[in-house]
């Protein structure tokens, strides 16, 4: 059985393009150490990590209030 080119199946244009071009075994580990690393390049370069805090949003919302004991029924007469 011979190979025609059209039974070859090449991958596709963005399967090239997320492949890298690093070996496979350690391209998706990332440590908290290449992350540091990283993140010190970037601002080396002058880059700025804007720090998120607690938003206004959540500052306002407030814990529940605790949940009202229920009422004793009225004693019956007999």
């Amino acid at each position: 059985m011979s190979t025609k080119p059209a039974d070859i199946k090449t991958p596709s244009t963005a399967a090239r393009a997320f492949r890298g071009s690093k070996p496979s075994e350690s391209s998706r580990d990332l440590t908290s150490e290449a992350i540091e690393a990283h993140l010190a390049a970037f601002r080396r370069a002058g880059g700025k990590v804007e720090v998120l805090g607690v938003t206004q949003t959540l500052k306002k919302i407030e814990m529940p209030a605790a949940p009202a004991a229920p009422a004793k029924p009225a004693a019956r007469k007999k």
